[in-house]
Order: C-alpha cells, then sequence, then structure tokens
C-alpha cells in the first residue's frame, strides 16, 4: 500500500516513463490489449483507473420524456460495458499475480442517458467489491459533481476528484471498498 508523500513520488518518478495503447472501451479485445500490453510493459497492475464515457446529449433531452432511445443505448454501450470490461480484466490480471490492487471507476451524475449508466456503474463497482476482496483486490468508483453545475457554485478545488481517485489508489484507503466517493460540496445532500 502507498502513502500520500510515496505516491506524489511514485507520479512525479513515472511522468516521463508513460506508455499510451490505443483503446475503445466498447470493444472488449482493445481493453483486454491494453491490459495486457500494461503487463508486459511494467509487469503488474497495482491501480486501474475506469475513465471511460460518453455523455450524451443533454442539449435536446432536458426530460425524460424527450429521451432518445438510441442514445441511451449507446451511452449504457460504452460508460456500463466499458468499466464491466475495464473491470473483468483488470481483475482477471490482479488475481492471476497473486491478488491485491485497487481499481477505480469514474462516475457522475449529467443527462439522463449519461446518469443511468453511472448508477449502473456504481452497482457494478458495489457488486464486484464484494467478489473481489477476497483476493484484497479494492473496487471504487468517484463522483465529482458535473463540471458545469461546479462552475456554477463555484465549490470543489482544480484537481479534487484527481485528489480523491489517488486517495482511493493509497494505503490510507486500504478498507476502503465498494464505495462511491461523491465530491459535490454537498451539493446532492
Amino acid at each position: 500500500m502507498w502513502t500520500w508523500p510515496e505516491l506524489r513520488l511514485l507520479i512525479h518518478y513515472l511522468a516521463n516513463s508513460a506508455t499510451f495503447v490505443h483503446c475503445d472501451v466498447s470493444l472488449e479485445e482493445d481493453i483486454e490489449n491494453l491490459v495486457d500490453a500494461t503487463i508486459l510493459c511494467y509487469g503488474r497492475i497495482v491501480m486501474f483507473f475506469n475513465n471511460d464515457g460518453v455523455g450524451g446529449d443533454d442539449t435536446n433531452h432536458k426530460s425524460i420524456v424527450d429521451l432518445n432511445v438510441d442514445e441511451l443505448k449507446r451511452v449504457m454501450q460504452v460508460n456500463v460495458r466499458g468499466a464491466a470490461l475495464g473491470i473483468k480484466h483488470a481483475a482477471r490480471v490482479m488475481i492471476t499475480r497473486g491478488g491485491g490492487g485497487c481499481i477505480i471507476s469514474r462516475t457522475s451524475v449529467a443527462p439522463h442517458a449519461y446518469t443511468a449508466s453511472m448508477h449502473a456503474t456504481v452497482g457494478l463497482t458495489k457488486n464486484t467489491a464484494c467478489e473481489l476482496g477476497r483476493y484484497g483486490i479494492r473496487v471504487n468508483s468517484r463522483s465529482p459533481l458535473h463540471e458545469l453545475i461546479e462552475q456554477c457554485m463555484n465549490s470543489g478545488s482544480p484537481g479534487s476528484a484527481d485528489m480523491a481517485a489517488l486517495y482511493l489508489a493509497s494505503g490510507e484507503a486500504k478498507y476502503v471498498s465498494g464505495h462511491n466517493l461523491v465530491l459535490d460540496g454537498g451539493f446532492s445532500n
């Protein structure tokens, strides 16, 4: 497990050794390739961050009665399927290498189709945390306030969502699993 100072040092140290792998999260073979390429390059995955997502068109669909079912299908295909496949393949390599690790998925709220997909991802997070806990793998999600609302409220600070992800990946969160960390300054309460 990493402490905050160790994580900050690690990020600084690794900044020049990042690797790019193209990945369409709606395609399982792309996610499998991403995870396998990471193992080939770095030998293990300590933290996997699902940052996939498409938001849908909120300009024409402000009301549920205007929901476009094709858009809902596309958003669910990318957001929920992508998160499920990311968790599946990250867990696959974490388990076969002795367990341990952390999987984090990004969620939030916005247009109806997007919000539905994010709630599905939170449910998937909670469910897989129960299953993968026996391998020492923690599974969490973090939900920053929708960017436009945050700008209107002037809440949060730049990088607060990133710091939340670092916290969830750190040793300080070693007993946190199955949790959706909401970052909204109390807006949703």
